[in-house]
């Protein structure tokens, strides 16, 4: 089994885990200046993950991280609120001195 890392558009930074939009596959995952729509993407994938499983009978399994995002994502900058802050989670208050004091 290959286990493939988060594969929803990826934020400014590249982590896999900081994702930049939760709706969409990110290009990286197609050949140079392929513009695929949505339904073209996930046939893409659809096609390489029969191909890997017929031809060398690897199974793929992906990594769906649904509570990552990147802090520029535009579904975060439309819900502010439901990201984790200094004033609706006082409590994080000694973590983000330390992480100050560390950076």
């Amino acid at each position: 089994m290959v286990h493939m890392t988060p594969m929803q558009k990826y934020g400014a930074s590249f982590s896999h885990y900081s994702l930049g939009d939760h709706n969409q596959i990110d290009p990286y995952y197609f050949e140079d200046g392929e513009v695929l729509d949505k339904s073209q993407q996930l046939a893409r994938l659809r096609e390489t993950v029969l191909e890997s499983k017929q031809e060398t009978g690897l199974l793929m399994m992906c990594d769906i991280v649904l509570n990552h995002c990147n802090n520029k994502s535009e579904w975060l900058a439309e819900n502010p609120d439901v990201a984790y802050t200094l004033t609706n989670s006082p409590w994080l208050t000694a973590a983000y001195v330390l992480d100050r004091a560390i950076l």
